[in-house]
């Protein structure tokens, strides 16, 4: 083979790898132009950054696409929760269902029901403190097991993710302990505002009553003896 063809054989070889090349970049117009487009109803679950965030949404917008994003996700099938988290949640569930049994069952307890049903309900009306004492501490040991079995996310999380979570987590509680507390007042209110008189614990309250009766039954009688004569 003489020189000149060995060039032109050279030269072909470059142009179809320029070509190729060529056919393989991509400008950043490409790119864009060639990302998926997101699925309907995801913009206000799009991860945005917080400047942007900030200029977009106002606080009470963020919160609802939260919720409206944590509702959705939990509804999705693809997303994997381990078998730990489903007991942890199962178990709470069951606690907090026999704490208000506890609570309601003792006032059922009626004369219209079967024997044995009526002796188990007077049993728990009888034993109201310690059937309310386990309950508690069950409920208590059921929700340090939930919390305890998902705290350790916290690790995988980047220092500003994990620094919020604990934020979001502190405010969750004393949210729930202003709630407890107002709840509490309320019952306290509504309670001493209502006021019922018992005679036997009170016997002074209603005496005064019979003797105004006898009093008017005199002046009836009075008036009567009056007009006769």
């Amino acid at each position: 083979m003489s020189g000149e063809e060995q060039t032109a054989n050279q030269g072909a070889k470059e142009q179809a790898g320029g070509e190729a090349a060529a056919a393989g970049k991509q400008t950043p117009n490409d790119k864009v132009g060639k990302t998926t487009a997101p699925r309907a109803g995801s913009e206000e679950t799009l991860k945005l950054g917080a400047s942007e965030m900030i200029q977009r949404r106002s606080m009470w917008q963020s919160s609802l696409a939260a919720l409206r994003y944590v509702s959705s996700v939990s509804h999705d099938d693809e997303v994997k929760v381990r078998d730990s988290d489903k007991a942890t949640s199962l178990f709470l569930l069951i606690v907090c269902i026999f704490a208000l049994l506890t609570l309601i069952l003792p006032q059922l307890a009626s004369s219209n029901q079967p024997s044995t049903l009526l002796l188990f309900l007077r049993w728990m009306d009888s034993q109201r403190v310690p059937i309310a004492l386990t309950a508690d501490v069950l409920v208590g040991i059921a929700i340090l097991r939930y919390v305890a079995n998902r705290f350790g996310i916290m690790t995988t999380l980047t220092p500003r993710q994990a620094l919020l979570c604990w934020h979001l987590m502190l405010g969750a509680s004393l949210l729930g302990i202003f709630m407890s507390i107002n709840l509490a007042l309320v019952c306290c209110i509504a309670v001493s505002n209502t006021h019922i008189v018992i005679p036997e614990a009170h016997p002074g309250v209603l005496a005064p009553a019979p003797a105004k009766a006898g009093q008017q039954v005199q002046k009836v009688s009075a008036q009567k003896q009056v007009e006769q004569q």
